[in-house]
């Protein structure tokens, strides 16, 4: 007994002994140490941290939902709603991380530590904090540091794939695609991580339509990828590519290896039904396709996907035309969708397009609205679908407008009697369909399959019907909704037969409700019959609403739906049903502008109606003189002012006000085409008033808020990565951006307000560019007087061609004037005198020609400068100003090496110019222009004269 309890304390001594010395001695860089420290790395904390990041990811997967009607994505990427689940096991795998980089400073495995913080924070959407640990990761762990000889590591190649994962779901392509290219460039096939540079560059080729590129890729990581799963989902990718390249019979074959592989029970459905595509394509036999189809309601195993099934069948029925049949089928797949929210969001879609067509354009917006609700807003194409189903709104409701009068109107003409009872009927008849309505949106318990053991209560359907009808019992028949007893007071009468047990109590209960459904329906009645118009005041007010819808569809035909001759057919039956309606003299215009190129005669006619008829009008004289144009907007010209004004008070570095005269802005005018540069001027204020965090959370903010955005939101993005870079420079300040910072310049260009010195002109037409620390300042408010002087703002550097993308000009709309006409004759074209020239030359500006100098253009320029700095990074454009006489200001843009280079920055910049200017539209225009031709521009007339040549000779050309 003593010998035991001796040989226990004797070990006991030697295990806190053995304890006290790797404590005092584990950090010395000893052999022994490093050993050690290596050792408990790897087979504990590291192999520890990457369970769970495994773990973490395969949920991922599972919650992901992939949507098969499309290319499937190459991997199952994270969002904040299937990270927030994986959340404290990743930072979990973060804290045993950072262990070994606090702890285990000796060991080999640091690199693998900060790789594994890196792709924790991949996995919890923070995708930006992700990309600064990928970027150190490969700076300095890109070599084998285990190895005597330097070799590129697997960890190195791992974090650049990463970390165009990353880049991807910030949207940041051109940088994803130049991460893909370095890992290519130094690419080792024998490691693990090569599948994924190459599974990631096909990744990338989708984006771009680049089908072919991206098989080619795709194979290449098939035969490199040891992951199972990945190979399965990858060959399913694979098989949906090379159908779509007409590949067909290489997709089902790889189809056909999805379905015998042991992939996910959806994935391998979805194959099948590819498969049935691509036979039926093959031999024509479009019947059959249908028949295999109904085949697979026999399997059950595919209960739970028969709505599917049936949207297929629906399909079918469409290509061959048979609508009738098809609509049968995608309303089945509707209700039998239970549990996809996804499929039952496809099938109304399906329903809304085909209504769409015919046209039916009640019950396209309708089931418009359904698609958005059962569609998830991360669809690909659901903000398309948003903006159709805004298109038809106005439509719908105006075609209801139209039905709804009428049906008044005749209501009018019954006698009184007949009249209450049609509106009983009508009331009836409304309130049915309501119930049904409501009825086939909800899912019946018995309608769910019976699997399973039927001694499990949610398995066995006698005890939920019991269940559900104790429920209603007692609670009434109550939506699933939150915060239930406060929404749904309508339902206390229901609800007060709670722990009633006489059926006399019950009785009473259901007299209450018969009540209250009464009291409802004679209240609809009441307001029925307050509107039907008895009164000559109340038909006239009827049939100026009617003539009012049909207005407005019209319109909407011609400016948004763009159907000129349904356009023509609504207004000219406006004419013939209200005659004498509010909007005459507009319907005449628009039938003059819309003949003008389909029946010139019709177009001469309601010409003259106009001129003779209302020969005063802001029409007649914009027939007379059609250079007058159009008023510009006031609210546009408003909000062009005061962000000006905004923009004045920052550059006077007086950034509260700033604050507070831009939450003054979002009160007065709303989200508008300006919030988002809005929202940039006060994160920048913010960052100089504050910390970094609250600067930080401001950009941030606004890349969720502006996710459309083409010109704030990019450079956003780029200057939150330099966040990421360089987070130490910022977390010591006091405020995140200093005055006059010159380490910030490149990256956060401050706004500025230009000063411009009044020289008179010269003669000779060549621009010399002035600096402007010698620039005297002009005081605010005043005019800008004439001078051929150029103020610089950055380096010049050429641009280098690249792809042309042709963009139509674009032109000034003439402003309409209530004024009297005094029309002048146009100055004669130099154009066949030779005054400029074609040749083709090594220098070329983008210019904005301003109208007025009355404006000033520093708050235009600035955009222009955040444009270039988000598409063209690595070429330091330069943007100028010259000022050819006392009227017009020109600002120009380059130099670019050549035509094709100057052409496709015109087609980037032109969708974006209307954000960019903060004048009116109405005046400024913009061209391109060789330097030659550039010189010549000494005064507005000719300035006109070469925007015509600009027409004529140089864009028709390209």
């Amino acid at each position: 007994m003593k010998t035991s309890l001796t040989q226990a304390l004797f070990k006991l001594f030697f295990g806190l002994l053995f304890c006290v010395l790797v404590a005092c001695f584990s950090q010395k860089n000893t052999l022994f140490n490093r050993n050690l420290q290596n050792l408990t790395a790897h087979y504990n904390i590291l192999y520890n941290a990457n369970l769970l990041l495994d773990e973490s990811e395969q949920n991922i997967r599972l919650a992901y939902p992939d949507n098969y009607a499309r290319l499937i994505a190459v991997y199952p990427e994270p969002n904040e709603t299937l990270s927030q689940a994986e959340n404290s096991k990743l930072d979990e795998a973060i804290v045993k991380a950072y262990k070994i980089i606090n702890e285990k400073t000796v060991s080999h495995y640091i690199g693998d530590a900060y790789f594994v913080v890196a792709k924790a924070n991949h996995l919890k959407s923070n995708f930006f904090n992700a990309l600064g640990f990928f970027d150190y990761v490969y700076d300095h762990y890109k070599y084998d540091r285990r190895k005597k000889k330097q070799r590129r590591s697997d960890m190195g190649q791992a974090s650049l794939a990463w970390k165009a994962r990353s880049l991807i779901q910030l949207d940041l392509m051109d940088e994803a695609s130049a991460t893909i290219d370095t890992a290519l460039k130094y690419i080792n096939v024998k490691k693990r991580s090569a599948a994924d540079v190459y599974a990631m560059k096909a990744q990338l080729c989708i984006y771009k339509s680049e089908n072919e590129e991206a098989i080619t890729s795709l194979s290449k990581a098939l035969k490199l990828v040891r992951t199972k799963y990945y190979r399965i989902r990858w060959t399913y990718l694979l098989a949906q590519l090379q159908q779509q390249t007409g590949k067909i019979n290489l997709a089902y074959t790889n189809y056909t290896k999805i379905v015998r592989s042991n992939a996910d029970f959806t994935m391998a459905f979805n194959a099948n039904l590819n498969r049935i595509s691509i036979e039926a394509e093959e031999n024509g036999a479009k019947v059959d396709r249908v028949a295999r189809l109904k085949k697979l309601f026999k399997d059950d195993n595919n209960v739970e996907l028969i709505d599917q099934i049936y949207y297929h069948i629906g399909e079918v029925y469409e290509e061959e035309k048979d609508i009738d049949h098809a609509i049968e089928n995608y309303k089945i797949s509707i209700r039998k969708s239970t549990k996809n929210q996804n499929q039952k969001g496809l099938s109304y879609l399906k329903l809304a397009d085909i209504y769409f067509n015919k046209p039916d354009y009640i019950k396209s917006k309708a089931y418009y609205d359904s698609t958005l609700l059962a569609l998830s807003k991360d669809y690909p194409d659901y903000k398309k679908i948003q903006k159709k189903a805004s298109n038809i709104e106005l439509l719908a409701n105006r075609l209801s407008t139209i039905a709804k009068e009428n049906q008044l109107q005749q209501l009018a003409q019954l006698p009184e009697d007949e009249r209450y009872a049609q509106i009983d009927s009508i009331l009836a008849q409304q309130h049915a369909s309501t119930n049904t309505l409501t009825a086939s949106n909800q899912v019946s318990v018995d309608q769910k399959p019976v699997v399973g053991d039927q001694t499990f209560y949610f398995n066995n359907a006698l005890a939920l019907s019991q269940g559900v009808s104790s429920f209603k019992r007692r609670w009434g028949d109550r939506p699933l909704d939150d915060n239930w007893r406060i929404s749904q007071r309508l339902n206390a009468a229901i609800a007060s037969v709670n722990n009633l047990s006489s059926h006399a109590d019950v009785a009473a209960a259901t007299n209450t409700t018969d009540f209250a459904a009464f009291k409802k329906f004679d209240e609809a009645k009441r307001t029925f019959v307050m509107n039907v118009p008895l009164t000559p005041e109340q038909c006239i007010a009827s049939d100026q609403r009617i003539a009012s819808a049909y207005f407005d569809i019209a319109t909407h035909y011609r400016e948004k739906i763009n159907d000129p001759e349904e356009a023509i057919r609504t207004y000219e039956k406006l004419l013939v049903l209200y005659p004498n309606n509010s909007n005459k003299l507009a319907t005449y215009y628009n039938l003059y502008r819309l003949y003008e190129s389909r029946d010139p005669a019709k177009s001469e006619y309601y010409r003259n109606l106009i001129l003779n008829e209302y020969p005063e009008s802001i029409f007649a004289k914009t027939i007379l003189n059609p250079n007058r144009g159009h008023h510009t907007n006031e609210s546009e010209e408003a909000l062009n002012r005061l962000y000006n004004e905004i923009y004045c008070t920052y550059t006077d570095r007086k950034y509260p006000e700033v604050i507070q005269y831009i939450g003054d802005a979002q009160n007065q005018f709303g989200v508008n085409k300006l919030s988002p540069q809005l929202a940039y001027l006060n994160a920048l204020a913010i960052g100089h008033t504050h910390k970094l965090d609250v600067f930080e959370t401001s950009l941030k903010q606004i890349t969720t808020d502006f996710v459309s955005d083409s010109l704030v939101v990019p450079l956003i993005k780029k200057q939150l990565l330099f966040i990421n870079k360089h987070r130490k420079i910022f977390v010591n300040r006091r405020v995140a951006l200093l005055d006059n910072d010159p380490s910030m310049r490149e990256i956060f260009e401050e706004p500025k307000m230009e000063v411009i010195t009044p020289n008179p002109v010269v003669s000779s037409p060549k621009v010399e560019a002035i600096s402007s620390t010698n620039a005297l300042p002009v005081p605010r408010g005043e005019a800008i007087t004439p001078t051929s002087a150029i103020l610089s703002m950055s380096k010049i550097e050429a641009a280098t061609p690249t792809n042309i993308v042709q963009v139509p000009p674009v032109e000034v709309q003439p402003s309409i004037s209530n004024g009297s006409i005094s029309p002048t004759q146009a100055a004669p074209l130099p154009l066949h005198n030779g005054f400029f020239s074609k040749e083709v030359s090594n220098e070329y500006y983008f210019v904005v020609h301003v109208t007025e100098q009355t404006f000033n253009l520093s708050s235009s320029r600035f955009g222009i400068g955040q444009f270039n700095r988000t598409r063209f990074p690595d070429k330091q454009i330069k943007h100028q100003l010259k000022l050819p006489d006392n009227q017009n200001q020109l600002i120009f843009v380059g130099a670019f090496s050549g035509q094709d280079a100057v052409a496709d920055y015109y087609a980037k910049i032109s969708p974006l110019i209307p954000q960019i200017m903060k004048v009116p539209a109405n005046k400024y225009r913009i061209f391109y222009i060789s330097k030659q031709n550039f010189d010549k521009l000494t005064s507005g007339e000719v300035i006109n004269w070469y925007i015509e040549f600009f027409k004529t000779e140089i864009q028709n050309l390209k």
